[in-house]
């Protein structure tokens, strides 16, 4: 797995359970639908990312959580608020319902060297390229020119991974 060219991943087993509570959630897609909600509609592309990176961030409020609890999908719908793990979670859902499959998505956490603080980013695989979907725009970034972050783990439905600093 090719992640940020000066990092490597380490797969160390099973994803967390907070990580997998946060994702064992059915989003009531009927709902969206009878709102309008389509961004999710579609096939697996580079057009349907940015639909669902553009429609996450243009419609949830950021709001911090100072005790850094995952909401669910539907309760980031509900609430219209998160952070952004809560950003990161909800896109892998829509992205999950346009097609792509888990081994294409990554929730990393890490370091942002610009904010100065911890933060969260989905990574989708298309094309062979990792592409980045951040809460704070709405510009897809491939994950090697991401690189004012410095990633620490990173989470599917399958594996967990730590990141080191390749030699």
């Amino acid at each position: 797995m090719i992640l940020f060219k000066k990092w490597e991943p380490l797969e160390i087993g099973k994803p967390s359970p907070k990580f997998m509570d946060a994702i064992t959630d059915a989003i009531s897609f009927d709902k969206l639908m009878s709102e309008g909600v389509t961004c999710f509609l579609g096939e697996a592309s580079l057009g349907g990312i940015v639909a669902v990176n553009e429609w996450v961030n243009n419609t949830i409020t950021y709001e911090y959580d100072a005790y850094d609890n995952w909401q669910n999908p539907s309760d980031t719908i509900l609430k219209s608020t998160g952070d952004c793990e809560d950003y990161a979670l909800l896109k892998r859902a829509l992205l999950i319902e346009r097609g792509f499959n888990d081994n294409e998505l990554m929730m990393v956490v890490g370091f942002d060297m610009i904010i100065r603080q911890e933060h969260a980013i989905l990574l989708v695989l298309y094309d062979k390229e990792w592409w980045v979907l951040d809460n704070r725009t709405n510009a897809l970034t491939q994950d090697d020119i991401y690189t004012d972050f410095n990633p620490i783990k990173g989470y599917s439905a399958s594996n967990s991974w730590i990141f080191g600093e390749k030699k």
